[in-house]
């Protein structure tokens, strides 16, 4: 029997509904902040909270304001989880890994007193934010804490994950990353739960990926490659990626912004059409949609779309393009639920 393992407990697959594949509610990048920062008193405008007059600035600096990068208040998070429930929203994956600063007990309260489903995920994002502890262990002991997390729960929390990511993977795949990535492999194996990847920028690096998951016994069509929307240019690279039996991913949607200082993210129009691009190449069964919400600046409260954009504005526009609903519960419940589905 299949089941999904939400951070209060097991629910029926069939109990999923319309699912956020890639969000965070809890969140610390600080990691990504311009080190000429803490050289400059409070007369810095980045160090400003985010107001309508920084707004704007910040869809192309977003890692450059403190107080876009981090996100601890259960407030703000219940506000936005109810918008998101309001809009028709069941549940959402926290892609919230060592890293990424996301407290499962926290995480808990939130669904519990939201009533919006949560199922969490375990693994090591980017090196640079790994806590030393972490850090240090060799494939074997990060595998064993994995599968310890999906089976036990987090440290004595009793509070289990249900998949294994986000992995984050740095440009080049350096050792660190490629260790993440074994472990993982390893965890699926063990575990059957789905694999979330944090792709090493715009490197063509799928194959290389694939190969490392099946030679440590992981399961590519248990596999998601997330943030395909920067390489909608390049439909021919996602149809490789789909074609391989992974699911295609496309999560910033909300986001028109510039990552980095350089990467040009796509519009929520590129992103409609170049999903149904992937549609016509036969790729349905393999596609997910979400936002990545992890700056403050994409809430509901702070000017943004919030939790509920997709559901609220996205899938609206993709009728008039001539998407049919049969498409849409496909992306949004049947895909989500195949691949987060864990058996007993």
């Amino acid at each position: 029997m299949n089941y999904i393992q939400t951070v209060t407990g097991r629910i029926s697959p069939d109990e999923m509904g319309f699912t956020l594949p890639h969000e965070h509610v809890f969140w610390d990048l600080s990691f990504y902040l311009p080190a000429d920062l803490k050289d400059t008193d409070e007369t810095d405008e980045r160090k400003q909270p985010v107001c309508p007059q920084n707004l704007a600035q910040m869809k192309y600096h977003l890692t450059d304001y403190p107080d876009n990068v981090i996100q601890q208040d259960m407030e703000i998070a219940l506000k936005e989880l109810n918008w998101y429930q309001e809009a028709g929203g069941v549940t959402i994956c926290d892609n919230g890994s060592y890293g990424l600063n996301c407290d499962p007990v926290m995480l808990r309260e939130a669904s519990q007193r939201s009533g919006v489903q949560i199922v969490r995920g375990t693994g090591a994002y980017q090196g640079i934010t790994l806590p030393s502890e972490i850090a240090k262990l060799g494939v074997d002991r990060l595998a064993e804490l994995f599968i310890k997390e999906i089976v036990v729960g987090i440290g004595t929390t009793g509070i289990q994950c249900g998949f294994i990511g986000e992995i984050g993977l740095n440009a080049g795949m350096p050792e660190r990353s490629i260790r993440s990535l074994a472990a993982a492999a390893i965890a699926q194996k063990e575990t059957g739960a789905a694999i979330t990847i944090h792709q090493p920028g715009l490197e063509h690096r799928a194959d290389e990926i694939f190969k490392i998951i099946d030679e440590n016994g992981g399961d590519i069509t248990k596999t998601v490659m997330c943030h395909c929307d920067p390489f909608l240019p390049e439909p021919e690279y996602i149809d490789h990626i789909a074609k391989s039996g992974a699911y295609i991913s496309f999560d910033f949607f909300g986001l028109e912004a510039v990552l980095g200082g350089t990467l040009w993210l796509p519009t929520d129009r590129d992103r409609i059409v170049g999903i149904k691009k992937q549609i016509e190449l036969g790729n349905l069964e393999h596609i997910l949609m979400s936002h990545d919400t992890a700056y403050k600046c994409m809430l509901r409260q702070y000017g943004g779309f919030g939790y509920g954009h997709i559901k609220k504005h996205i899938i609206p526009f993709m009728r008039s393009f001539g998407y049919e609903q049969a498409w849409i519960d496909c992306m949004t419940v049947e895909n989500p639920k195949r691949v987060f589905s864990l058996e007993v």
